[in-house]
């Protein structure tokens, strides 16, 4: 924890004060927080979106609560759109590659990827190779079981006893692990820049694009 909340000071100073740090605590922290191209490094940005009620981080067609595509409650519905400009949209989205267990990949609270080793040689010889955050997340799944601290924690006993342990993988896989790619920090599927997103909605009109 000391060493999580060391980096982060790290990394608050020098975004807000400019004040660059020393020595390895800073090379992590730089790394792990600092974004120096200032543009969004998450797995989707939008001109416009329309789509039904409930979260859009997943795959396209993939949506919550709209068994009834048609109904007003769950959809974009009644728009009309005229002069329509979409423009200077930019990203940097960072791929991560990380531990999955029966298409679930594993995560920390509030979604926050537990980043392992990030390779796929070899992948049932690796290692846990964690961060401050990661650390972390292992951390509080290994001293409590109380969900108001773990929160969307999904980390299986047999991958918790990998990053203790520090073995390979292949001891401790009980078959279903495997590498989750495709996905930002987040967990969220990447969609790259996506200029109109449009999905599942009725009564909708564009008209005008300049």
């Amino acid at each position: 924890v000391n060493r999580l909340q060391k980096q982060m000071d790290m990394a608050f100073k020098y975004a807000i004060l400019g004040e660059k740090g020393k020595g390895k605590e800073w090379d992590e922290a730089y790394g792990l927080y600092v974004n120096e191209l200032g543009i969004p490094r998450a797995a989707a940005v939008y001109g416009i979106t329309l789509r039904p009620y409930g979260a859009g981080v997943f795959d396209f067609g993939n949506t919550w609560g709209t068994d009834d595509w048609q109904a007003r409650k769950y959809v974009s519905h009644d728009a009309i759109i005229n002069n329509l400009y979409i423009h200077d949209l930019t990203m940097a989205v960072e791929e991560q590659i990380c531990v999955g267990t029966q298409r679930v990949t594993i995560g920390g609270p509030l979604n926050m990827e537990a980043i392992t080793d990030n390779k796929l040689v070899g992948f049932k010889d690796s290692k846990y190779v964690g961060n401050v955050n990661s650390d972390m997340v292992y951390g509080l799944r290994k001293i409590t079981k109380n969900w108001w601290y773990l929160a969307d924690t999904l980390i299986p006993e047999t991958s918790l006893n990998w990053a203790v342990t520090g073995d390979k993988l292949s001891n401790h896989n009980t078959g279903s692990q495997g590498p989750t790619c495709g996905m930002d920090y987040g967990g969220h599927t990447i969609k790259g820049i996506v200029g109109l997103r449009l999905e599942r909605g009725c009564w909708i009109k564009i008209g005008k694009r300049i």
